[in-house]
């Protein structure tokens, strides 16, 4: 999470990019660290004090909801996919059906949901994922190589076994 908030922070700073945030996600943006309830687990929390895993507090310009369409993204729609955070969204790009997926998924080496002690509500992710569109043809995820052809149908599959 860290990466993305500080990649938004200095986007909007230096390259004055806009920041639109999900409701969910905008407070711990603005903290400048994940709260002890974004974490399920201890094993989350402790990694958390580590002021390596803190950011410059980042305001949002604007509000990401469920079903948003991104503007001037060439076709972003927002899916809100709770689970790994309250706020946490998974980005569909409609024109070439592809999913940008954040933190909802981890392949290392094959898919996985992550730790669920790093989650702050790890119940809810399958039925989050749950959510996505069927069809896709590629998908991005922040924790490992992006999916294409097979890739993609591996990925439908991981999903409907959840």
């Amino acid at each position: 999470m860290r990466d993305r908030i500080a990649a938004t922070s200095c986007a909007g700073r230096c390259a004055r990019i806009a920041c639109p945030l999900h409701p969910r996600r905008r407070g711990v943006a603005e903290a400048g660290g994940v709260p002890p309830e974004g974490r399920s687990g201890l094993p989350g929390r402790l990694p958390d004090r580590l002021p390596k895993l803190h950011w410059t507090p980042v305001a949002a310009d604007g509000t990401l909801v469920d079903g948003d369409l991104v503007g001037g993204s060439g076709g972003l729609r927002v899916i809100h996919t709770p689970g790994h955070s309250p706020g946490h969204i998974v980005l569909r790009h409609e024109p070439s059906r592809t999913l940008l997926t954040g933190d909802a998924v981890f392949h290392r080496g094959r898919l996985d949901l992550g730790h669920a002690a790093l989650a702050a509500d790890p119940g809810l992710r399958a039925d989050s994922l749950g959510k996505l569109p069927a069809g896709v043809r590629g998908v991005g995820l922040s924790h490992g190589a992006p999916l294409t052809g097979a890739g993609a149908e591996t990925f439908r599959r991981f999903v409907e076994s959840l």
